[in-house]
């Protein structure tokens, strides 16, 4: 049980540590940028650092200012209906997972993935929402320890199958439909893996952004409350070149803040090239790049595949979407919300799972041999 008096205790020691004005920080990296912002040979030093920089740098095209706001408009709502003009479909997929419980003496996992579609100003079904859970022995993955990674990387591959799918079905019109994640499309839990489980997913992950631009289908990922520093590295790069100390400047700040200077609500900014390590394992067309946008509670970072990248109306229309659906999810994309909701596992569904689990283990005559934990933690439940 928390102590709740020694809790308060620490938290007003520390309070000093834990609000700090961090303004005259922020003044600084707002005067680099807008200098930046007007040096038109600015790119090219950026790609000539990434030759030898330890920084994660973004790249831009050369005619584009990195402080434009391009505008996000939206359709204003038809006097004589309560439904907006902007017609559009929206889908997204989430998952989760109940891991294999050591204490429990089985392999046994599950998957459980979430999916939603969301339509508007459309006609036929305005929204469907559904879960599918898939139990696993073990036995289906080579490795005889199933590690969490093993099952992370088996749930984001059930995530991009279910997607494609629901793309699929309900590609029957020429209205915007975008497939929505939530997170990155940049496949970062592999990055720092070996390579095995990476040669394991990457490919097959690849297989279903593929399968999406094959169908021309619109696919992006959602960052609410993004920590990417990319911007906040060309900074970095600058007072670097300038012979300035860096660390004690910026080292707090977050691209979040820097979009910040030059994005208002409803606004955007323009496309940046993703050059993280694993991204050169993708096919060009299939290489992440991003940009920011201001849905109007927060700034959100939105990732989309260079093929969509290059075309300026895809990227408006995935913008739109976007800003559309934090405007009516009061701040966050309503469809990842109901699709986490759909995939969401509960402490009483994992319960339900393991005692499952145990009375076909005794339908079959097989004992799982329980911890003493494990026993232990289910008699204090009662």
């Amino acid at each position: 049980m928390l102590d709740r008096s020694k809790l308060l205790q620490q938290m007003h020691a520390l309070a000093s540590q834990l609000f700090i004005d961090y303004s005259g920080d922020h003044q600084l990296a707002r005067g680099v940028w807008e200098k930046i912002s007007q040096d038109a040979a600015f790119i090219y030093a950026v790609r000539a650092a990434q030759a030898f920089s330890p920084l994660l740098l973004a790249t831009w095209e050369p005619e584009q200012n990195i402080s434009q706001a391009c505008a996000i408009t939206l359709p204003l709502k038809d006097a004589s209906a309560s439904a907006a003009s902007f017609c559009y479909r929206v889908i997204s997929v989430d998952g989760s997972q109940i891991y294999p419980d050591r204490h429990q003496g089985s392999n046994c996992f599950l998957i459980n993935v979430g999916m939603v579609m969301l339509a508007y100003g459309l006609s036929g079904k305005s929204a469907a929402l559904s879960c599918w859970p898939t139990v696993y022995s073990g036995q289906e993955l080579s490795d005889p320890f199933i590690s969490p990674e093993v099952i992370n990387g088996q749930r984001e591959e059930a995530e991009l199958q279910a997607g494609v799918q629901l793309c699929t079905a309900y590609a029957i019109d020429d209205a915007v439909q975008l497939l929505l994640f939530d997170g990155s499309l940049v496949f970062w839990h592999l990055e720092a893996q070996d390579t095995r489980l990476r040669d394991r997913f990457l490919p097959a992950y690849l297989a279903r952004l593929q399968q999406l631009y094959e169908a021309r289908h619109l696919v992006a990922g959602y960052i609410s409350a993004p920590r990417s520093r990319e911007l906040v590295n060309l900074i970095k790069l600058a007072l670097t070149r300038e012979d300035k100390e860096v660390e004690a400047d910026v080292l707090h700040l977050v691209d979040a803040q820097v979009a910040h200077f030059f994005l208002m609500p409803q606004t955007r900014s323009i496309v940046f090239k993703n050059h993280a390590s694993i991204c050169d394992q993708y096919p060009e067309h299939l290489r992440p790049h991003f940009f920011y946008v201001h849905g109007g509670d927060e700034i959100g970072r939105v990732e989309i595949p260079a093929w969509i990248a290059a075309d300026e109306h895809l990227v408006d229309c995935v913008a739109q979407v976007v800003v559309d659906q934090c405007q009516k999810g009061y701040g966050y994309p309503v469809a990842i919300a109901e699709a986490h909701e759909q995939a969401v596992v509960k402490g009483a569904d994992r319960d339900f799972f393991y005692q499952s689990l145990n009375q076909l283990s005794i339908a079959h005559k097989q004992r799982m041999v329980s911890s003493q934990k494990s026993i232990k933690k289910r008699r204090a439940n009662f």
